[in-house]
C-alpha cells in the first residue's frame, strides 16, 4: 500500500480541477433558477384592421421573448378595442409561419424556454354565436348560387365580351347580409384604445400593452365600402378591390407587466 496521502497525489488535483470546471459550466442554467418568470413583448407600430361582413378582425405582428428563468407557456392572447362605450375583444386564432403565407396556422398554446423568442403576424377575431353563423351560412350560400347563375347567363348571352359587368344578386338575397353587416360593423370614425393581453401558465409572467389608434372618416369609409360590394359576392366567397384591409398606425400608451 502506498504511503502517499490523497492530498499529495497529483491525480487528485487533476480530478478536482475537472470537477470544478464541470460545475462552473453549469452555472448559467443555475442562475436562471433564481430569475422570476418574465415575458418581453414587442409589437409592430402598424396594425391591420379588417372585418368579415362587418365583424371586426385585426392582424398584428408580435415578438414574444422569455427573458426570465424557467419555461413559460403562452396560453391566450387577446386584443381589446374600445371606442367610447363600444368594445370588441378579439382572440388570437391564427398566425402566419412566414410573411408570404396565404393560409394561417391555428394558434394554440405553446412553450418558450429561457431566452427563446417567437415572432409572427397574428390573426385576431371572435367567433360569432352559433345562430348568427348558421344564418350567415344560409344567406351567403344562396347569394353565391344566385350570382354564379347570373354570371353564367351573362357569359352565355355575350360569349365574346371581354370585360362583362359583375353579376348582381337579387335584392332579396342581399338584404339579410346588409342587415348583418350594419349590425356588426365596428370600425367607425374615432379614437380607439387598444389593449394587448398575454396570459401564461405563470401569473407573474403575464404581460399587457396599451396603444391608441385614430380612424378618420376616410379610413372608416375605406372599410365600410365593402358593404356596397356584397351584392357581387365580393367579401362573401371571393375577395377583390376594394374589399381589402386597412393598415393603421398605433402609438403606445404604456408598457407594463
Amino acid at each position: 500500500m502506498s504511503d502517499k496521502t490523497l492530498y499529495a497525489d497529483i491525480n487528485f488535483y487533476q480530478w478536482l480541477v475537472a470537477l470544478v470546471a464541470l460545475l462552473l459550466s453549469q452555472l448559467p442554467p443555475v442562475k436562471l433558477w433564481f430569475k422570476r418568470p418574465k415575458l418581453d413583448v414587442e409589437c409592430f407600430d402598424r396594425i391591420v384592421l379588417k372585418h368579415d361582413v362587418g365583424a371586426a378582425g385585426a392582424e398584428l405582428h408580435l415578438t414574444l421573448t422569455n427573458t426570465g428563468g424557467g419555461d413559460v407557456r403562452i396560453k391566450k392572447v387577446t386584443l381589446t378595442f374600445t371606442r367610447g362605450t363600444e368594445r370588441r375583444e378579439l382572440d388570437a386564432r391564427g398566425f402566419f409561419e412566414k410573411a408570404a403565407d396565404k393560409q394561417a396556422t391555428l394558434f394554440t398554446p405553446f412553450t418558450l424556454k429561457p431566452k427563446e423568442s417567437w415572432g409572427h403576424n397574428v390573426n385576431f377575431f371572435r367567433f360569432a354565436e352559433r345562430e348568427i353563423r348558421q344564418q350567415y351560412s344560409t344567406h351567403a350560400n344562396a347569394l353565391r348560387m344566385n350570382v354564379q347563375r347570373k354570371a353564367a347567363e351573362q357569359k352565355a348571352n355575350a360569349p365574346n365580351e371581354i370585360n362583362p359587368p359583375l353579376a348582381e344578386a337579387d335584392p332579396g338575397l342581399v338584404e339579410p347580409l346588409l342587415a348583418l353587416f350594419d349590425a356588426q360593423f365596428f370600425w367607425r370614425t374615432g379614437e380607439y384604445q387598444i389593449e394587448l393581453v398575454i396570459e401564461t401558465d405563470k401569473p407573474s409572467a403575464n404581460s399587457s400593452r396599451k396603444f391608441r389608434c385614430t380612424l378618420f372618416e376616410g379610413d372608416s369609409e375605406r372599410l365600410r365600402v365593402h358593404r356596397d360590394h356584397l351584392k357581387y359576392g365580393n367579401g362573401i366567397y371571393w375577395w377583390g378591390f376594394p374589399v381589402e384591409p386597412y393598415i393603421a398606425e398605433i402609438q403606445p400608451i404604456a408598457d407594463r407587466n
